[in-house]
C-alpha cells in the first residue's frame, strides 16, 4: 500500500465556508426583519406581517435551492476524490500520495504521487459529461498545476524533475487512457494506477527525499 499524506481538505473548507455564509445571509435577513416589524408601525398589521411572509418565501425559497444545487457539488467532488484515493493506495509502498497538496505562491493539487517510476500532478473533477469548452479549461488546469509542482520542487529540492499531468473523471463511463492533450493524460480512475506503474520515462531514483521535503515545507 502507498504512503498516504493528506495536507489539507480544499473542497472540504470551500463547503464549510458557503454553509457559513448561507447561515450568516438568513440571519441577518431575519433580523431585519424584526427590527423593521419592531421600529415601524405599519407593519404591526396583520396584512403588512402577510405582505412581508409572501416576500420573504421566495427568497428563502431560492437560498434553500442554490444551498442544495452547491452542496450537492462539493459532495460529488468529494466523493470523486476519496473514489481516487482509493485507487491510489493500491500502488506499492514505494509511492508516496499526497492529498489537497496546497504550494506555497498559489496552487492546490488534489492529488501528487511521487515514486520510482516519476512524479504526477493529478487533477480530479466529478462531471458527468463535461463539454468541449469545459474538457479545454480542465486539461488546462492539469496542466498548470503539474507545472507549479515542478517549480515547486525545483525550488526546494534542486532537483530538474518532471511532473506529469493527468486528469482523472471517475464519474465519465469510458475506460482507458486518451492523450488529448500534449502536455496532459485524460485517464478514467480504473486506469490511473497501471498509467502510474507503466510511467518510465521520466522515472526518478530519490521519491523518499522528495516526498520528505514537501511534507516539511
Amino acid at each position: 500500500m502507498a504512503i498516504y499524506i493528506k495536507k489539507s481538505s480544499f473542497l472540504q473548507r470551500k463547503e464549510s465556508l458557503f454553509i457559513l455564509l448561507f447561515v450568516i445571509t438568513l440571519g441577518l435577513f431575519l433580523f431585519l426583519s424584526y427590527l423593521t416589524q419592531r421600529d415601524v408601525d405599519t407593519y404591526s398589521s396583520l396584512s403588512d406581517w402577510m405582505l412581508l411572509i409572501v416576500l420573504l418565501i421566495p427568497l428563502g425559497y431560492s437560498l434553500a435551492k442554490l444551498f442544495e444545487k452547491r452542496s450537492h457539488r462539493f459532495s460529488r467532488g468529494i466523493w470523486g476524490e476519496e473514489s481516487i484515493k482509493k485507487e491510489l493506495l493500491r500502488l506499492p509502498h514505494d509511492f508516496y500520495v499526497f492529498q489537497d497538496l496546497s504550494l506555497r505562491h498559489g496552487g492546490d493539487i488534489d492529488f501528487a504521487v511521487i515514486g520510482p517510476t516519476g512524479i504526477f500532478a493529478i487533477e480530479v473533477k466529478s462531471h458527468y459529461h463535461p463539454n468541449q469548452g469545459q474538457m479545454h479549461a480542465f486539461l488546462n488546469q492539469s496542466h498548470r498545476g503539474a507545472m507549479k509542482l515542478k517549480h515547486f520542487i525545483d525550488a526546494y529540492c534542486r532537483k530538474k524533475i518532471w511532473v506529469n499531468a493527468i486528469l482523472v473523471m471517475p464519474n465519465m463511463r469510458d475506460g482507458g487512457v486518451n492523450h488529448v492533450s500534449d502536455d496532459v493524460s485524460f485517464v478514467h480512475k480504473d486506469e490511473l494506477v497501471s498509467l502510474i506503474l507503466n510511467s518510465y520515462t521520466h522515472s526518478i531514483t530519490e521519491p523518499g527525499y522528495i516526498a520528505e521535503v514537501i511534507k516539511k515545507v
